[in-house]
């Protein structure tokens, strides 16, 4: 038996296959890259406190709950009052969730640039 048919070898049509997948994906990642250029320490700083975030298995959100405490008291009962299985996947995604600030206000600095 043979590999060859008549659209080509087995391994040459694996690889148009391939190659015809991963384009449309490699356009999109080539134009999301021209975007994100300008915003590339904002992107940086939003990666490095999303890893602490998840990595510091809560304390980031710990200290926003601090940071935050005084203007917002009358709202929120003091920390050592929360019980639940909510509450720790609540401060380790606060402490994610947080990081995106950097994006958006970046995004936003660059729009006010462009007025």
């Amino acid at each position: 038996m043979s590999d060859r048919s008549p659209g080509g070898s087995l391994l040459a049509r694996a690889w148009q296959a391939l190659q015809d997948f991963w384009a449309p994906v490699m356009r999109v990642w080539r134009a999301l890259a021209r975007r994100l250029c300008p915003m590339k320490r904002s992107v940086l700083a939003f990666l490095i406190s999303a890893g602490w975030g998840l990595l510091g298995m809560g304390l980031l959100g710990l200290a926003l709950y601090y940071a935050v405490l005084p203007a917002l008291w009358p709202w929120f009962l003091p920390e050592s009052q929360w019980h639940g299985d909510w509450v720790w996947p609540a401060m380790i995604g606060v402490g994610m969730l947080w990081s995106l600030g950097f994006l958006i206000a970046r995004v936003l600095n660059l729009r006010l640039q462009a007025r």
